[in-house]
């Protein structure tokens, strides 16, 4: 009877640093986290890329120093952050508002 009670005592303490393990790197996580409304706030995109080799292929005049384009080539490097899941917006065929 003495050495199954040894025995219990031995795996709860186990199962209390196991625990104790856990709930450390669970706070050690929240914290490491950003938190506030800084957090919420998206960069501008010129933290996040570096626009390299910029043409203009296709323009029309519009005015003094204005011009229509059409087509534009360019390169994007990733300098920096997140640059997952990039949407590059045209407005083809429209004129944008």
């Amino acid at each position: 009877m003495v050495r199954k009670r040894r025995k219990s005592n031995k795996t709860i303490v186990i199962l209390l640093f196991v625990a104790g393990i856990f709930i450390s790197l669970a706070i050690a996580s929240y914290f490491n986290q950003p938190h506030g409304p800084q957090s919420l706030r998206k960069k501008p995109a010129e933290e996040y890329f570096k626009v390299l080799n910029a043409k203009v292929l296709g323009c029309e005049p519009r005015g003094e120093n204005v011009w229509k384009i059409y087509l534009i080539s360019f390169e994007l490097q990733a300098i920096g952050g997140d640059a997952h899941n990039v949407v590059i917006q045209s407005w083809a065929m429209s004129e944008p508002q």
